[in-house]
């Protein structure tokens, strides 16, 4: 099994840390980590890392591509890219004691014609019942429609489509029907208008299962929804809460292409559904634990995984 990982909204990762944070004020960086990232790429460095056989694909801004290719590291074979007007964005993320604080910037031109090209390029290597893991927000110029037509391609091809992208709506889902979505709990807001706390209740995970099971009636096979501290609710023949053990959270960023990437990682190892959402916990907590975009290793999530709680919902 081949997993193939696609960005459509690649970015320059810039974490700041400072010590004190004051509008009408300097507030100097006492910290600072640069990187190339977007969500595909995180999610294809954290699957490769456990042992999966990774190949990720992005759509990269040609006016900085060599400064975006010369900061990656440890994809292998490279990132293969389909070049557009502009540049990559740089999006910033500012991290005040346990406080974070995200701006993103508007980034390269891409629309039909080029999401056309990255799948005509990305379809030759396809094989059925391999996994293609779409991440990640639109790009400017890039309409819904646009995307679920590529999503639908993809899905055409034979492979197994997951879906974390904030922008597809229940209508596309319903289009598409995917193996896998991965919301947060704003993004799955968002598709279902159901309100979440940022610590649910027992009544609230029931409430997410019942509106997770309706968009499993509309085709998608599995809900995996994002519940920060409170862990991960995986929904799909069965429903499973998978609650990471009490951990100091140093950054979310990451945490959700990690936990994407563990899922999809248990199911290239043969792992049963429970099984795949407690890794898929323990790497997005394991994430959580490190500085700014770093990604979990191997090492880390088998660590976190033994403390990983499930129970049956």
């Amino acid at each position: 099994m081949n997993i193939f990982t696609v960005t459509l909204n690649t970015c320059f990762d810039l974490t700041l840390t400072v010590d004190t944070l004051s509008f009408d004020d300097v507030n100097r960086v006492s910290k600072e980590l640069r990187q190339a990232g977007g969500k595909g790429i995180h999610v294809g460095k954290v699957a490769g890392r456990l042992g999966c056989d990774v190949s990720c694909w992005a759509l990269l801004g040609e006016e900085n591509r060599a400064d975006f290719m010369n900061l990656l590291d440890e994809l292998e074979p490279p990132l293969q890219v389909v070049p557009c007007k502009g540049r990559t964005r740089e999006n910033l993320t500012i991290r005040y004691l346990n406080q974070t604080l995200k701006i993103n910037r508007d980034g390269f031109l891409a629309g039909r014609k080029e999401l056309s090209c990255l799948f005509d390029l990305l379809k030759v290597n396809i094989t059925h019942g391999d996994i293609v893991a779409v991440s990640g927000s639109l790009p400017r110029g890039c309409t819904l429609e646009n995307a679920a037509e590529f999503l639908e391609n993809v899905k055409s091809s034979g492979a197994l489509l997951a879906v974390d992208c904030d922008a597809v709506t229940s209508s596309v889902l319903g289009r598409v029907k995917p193996w896998v979505i991965k919301p947060n709990i704003h993004e799955f807001h968002k598709l279902t208008g159901l309100s979440i706390p940022d610590e649910p209740e027992e009544s609230d995970l029931v409430k997410i299962k019942n509106a997770a099971l309706e968009i499993r009636f509309g085709g998608t096979e599995n809900v995996l929804v994002s519940l920060g501290t409170g862990g991960l609710l995986a929904v799909g023949k069965k429903t499973v809460l998978a609650k990471p053990p009490k951990v100091d959270v140093k950054s979310t960023v990451g945490a959700g292409d990690s936990a994407l990437a563990g899922y999809i990682a248990g199911l290239a190892a043969g792992k049963s559904f429970a099984r795949r959402a407690a890794l898929a916990c323990a790497c997005g907590t394991a994430t959580a634990m490190l500085e700014g975009t770093l990604l979990c290793s191997s090492e880390e999530a088998q660590e976190i995984l033994s403390r990983v709680e499930l129970k049956e919902l």
